[in-house]
């Protein structure tokens, strides 16, 4: 036996989670793995995520640290973890790290998919994943991506956070809006006459709290024709979440990626940028 501390790489379905973080009375994906992982260690073992996540939101790349007194090396810890966790998670990595390790060690920002299916039948292996609207609520792609270039840079996106966010700023530095039409994914249906598979990328050094869900419905406002795409400017210089469009569903949007240092040309960094605390610029 010895105290031990686990560097985690999880994915998750989030429909059947109140979100990652322990809650006392929600199912919740932290709470999950450490139930899974209680037998697997001598006293209560530790978890801490690199990211919260709204009740229902996907991931695909969540980060934390589970720590505590066990016997298990990180293979056979991951393969017991996943023996014990229902199919809606799974720990993809599991390495050994030291005490002073932290889960955001090295990252810089994160990377969210948002989609959006148009059509009155949505293909059954991404309805799941997707914010399903009737096929006559068309959506104007172009205006949507000219919109995007709005909330692109280092923003104040107090229009575009929620109420409750506790955050003591909105200022975050957004390097990628990027609206546009899957039409070569595997599980779309054999016809184009079920609809259309619509996906919002969006990267960045952090995130407020359904930040991007609204600027998703905020798009979307646009796409419909509700808002012309010049509005989104006026909207973040006015600081009113009134004037933003709806916090899009849940389930539409997945965590794609943690963006490590050594990740800025792959992730679409343009060259050059920088913001207050980005990792390049701490002290060794």
């Amino acid at each position: 036996m010895r105290n031990a501390h686990f560097a985690l790489t999880v994915a998750y379905d989030g429909r059947p989670f109140h979100g990652w973080q322990v809650q006392a009375d929600q199912p919740t994906v932290a709470g999950a793995i450490l139930k899974a992982a209680l037998p697997l260690f001598n006293g209560a073992p530790e978890l801490v995520g690199a990211s919260r996540t709204d009740a229902g939101v996907h991931a695909c790349d969540q980060r934390a640290r589970l720590s505590g007194v066990t016997r298990l090396d990180p293979h056979r810890l991951k393969a017991a973890l996943n023996a014990r966790l229902a199919a809606s998670i799974r720990i993809y990595c599991c390495a050994e790290v030291g005490p002073e390790w932290g889960p955001k060690e090295g990252l810089f920002g994160k990377a969210y998919r948002y989609r959006i299916w148009c059509g009155d039948a949505a293909p059954p292996a991404l309805a799941s994943s997707c914010w399903v609207r009737p096929a006559a609520d068309a959506l104007d792609l172009t205006a949507m991506s000219a919109a995007a270039r709005h909330l692109v840079g280092e923003l104040d996106f107090d229009a575009f956070r929620s109420s409750r966010c506790q955050a003591p700023h909105a200022r975050r530095a957004i390097w990628l809006v990027d609206v546009r039409t899957d039409d070569s994914h595997p599980d779309l249906p054999a016809t184009d006459q079920a609809g259309q598979l619509i996906e919002i990328a969006v990267s960045g050094n952090a995130f407020c709290r359904h930040q991007v869900r609204i600027m998703v419905g905020t798009l979307v406002d646009v796409g419909r024709g509700r808002l012309e795409p010049a509005a989104i400017a006026a909207i973040l210089a006015a600081r009113d979440r009134s004037r933003a469009g709806i916090t899009a569903p849940a389930e539409g949007l997945t965590l794609m990626r943690m963006l490590q240092v050594g990740d800025e040309k792959t992730s679409g960094l343009p060259s050059g940028w920088t913001w207050p605390g980005a990792p390049w610029l701490q002290s060794p």
